[in-house]
């Protein structure tokens, strides 16, 4: 748009070569993140930090992440509002729809259910508050 063709050529190669670096540094080549947990592999596909032959694997760990912790949110304020999107995003509608539906602790519905209007700071403030 701004005319800056060789600028733009300069940044595409630049991006190429740090996510090249992220990946050799920090995924398998079988797609697992050194951090192994639902936010990571939700911000590395968000972000487009691996190269595109990663990706299918990664996403596929995503899904077997999920499936481990019984497909039930363990994010916190970066990984929760992104989650859903990068499951759209990449194929996975229905478990995307299935995770922003269920009303079981810990997820979105179960904070509504319960009267919330806004994200808490923890999944289940109500057992967090001591009662005496």
């Amino acid at each position: 748009m701004l005319g800056l063709c060789e600028d733009a050529e300069h940044c595409e190669v630049q991006a190429e070569t740090i996510k090249e670096a992220t990946a050799k540094e920090f995924i398998t080549a079988n797609g697992r993140l050194l951090i192994d947990t639902q936010t990571a592999y939700t911000l590395t596909l968000y972000c487009d930090l691996l190269p595109k032959h990663q990706q299918q694997c990664v996403l596929n760990n995503l899904v077997v992440q999920l499936g481990k912790d019984d497909n039930r949110l363990k994010t916190g304020f970066v990984g929760t509002p992104l989650i859903c999107q990068v499951l759209s995003g990449t194929g996975q509608h229905k478990l995307a729809t299935q995770f922003f539906l269920n009303e079981d602790f810990p997820v979105w519905l179960y904070a509504v259910n319960l009267g919330a209007a806004t994200v808490w700071e923890c999944w289940n403030p109500v057992l967090a508050i001591p009662l005496s």
